[in-house]
């Protein structure tokens, strides 16, 4: 009868540790990267991966972005002689989007001077290298107010596109336009989860739950 017992105290004991075994949290970080290009008026993307919900319960997603964006002035001449231009400038906002997250970056360059060589209708970019913003945000949503995006099946679209621009040169012939540089930027996906019990801990915990029982109705 003793030995009876320690054992039904043994596997509740046993049940209660994997109790407190299948209630810790699990960590899946992803880190995915833009390609650095002007953003122009398509957007750059970059496609992430859901969560795989086999692997348990979606507690919390934190989506961390980094890099910066630089205004560039886009320079269209009409006609073939070279083209001199003083004063172009351009100012917009940039964003950084997806399930959950906008991350908005005014970009601005002003001041800009040269000249455009080449045949007509030659284009060129100007970037404003001194003026880097920082497109940085950390994003944290907890459940249920995760986007059912980031446990479909799926792959999760983020983006970086451009806004209006206000843009202009002082020059005869030449257009101006707006435009950004992405340096750098980044994202980290982290999935916070409760992970689904292996089987093995599942008959343990089967096995202490039967124990517990057991002796509470010989008490």
């Amino acid at each position: 009868m003793t030995t009876r017992k320690n054992l039904l105290a043994m596997a509740a004991v046993a049940a209660l540790g994997m109790v407190g075994y299948a209630a810790q949290a699990d960590v899946i970080s992803n880190s995915y990267s833009f390609t650095d290009a002007y953003v122009s008026y398509t957007g750059l993307d970059v496609s992430v991966a859901p969560f795989d919900t086999s692997l348990g319960t979606l507690t919390q997603v934190e989506v961390i972005s980094s890099g910066t964006v630089k205004a560039a002035v886009s320079l269209l001449k009409f006609s073939s002689p070279d083209a001199p231009y003083t004063n172009a400038f351009t100012s917009g906002t940039v964003t950084l989007a997806g399930p959950g997250v906008i991350d908005p970056a005014a970009v601005a360059a002003s001041g800009i001077s040269g000249t455009l060589t080449g045949p007509a209708f030659a284009s060129e970019y100007v970037t404003d290298l001194s003026s880097p913003t920082s497109l940085a945000s950390d994003v944290i949503m907890d459940t249920p107010a995760i986007p059912s995006a980031y446990t479909s099946s799926s792959p999760i679209d983020f983006s970086v596109t451009n806004g209006t621009y206000d843009s202009g040169v002082t020059a005869s012939g030449v257009a101006a336009g707006g435009d950004a540089l992405t340096s750098g930027v980044g994202l980290t996906v982290i999935y916070t989860f409760t992970p689904v019990p292996e089987p093995a801990s599942l008959a343990l915990l089967g096995l202490g739950a039967a124990a517990l029982i057991a002796r509470r109705r010989r008490a």
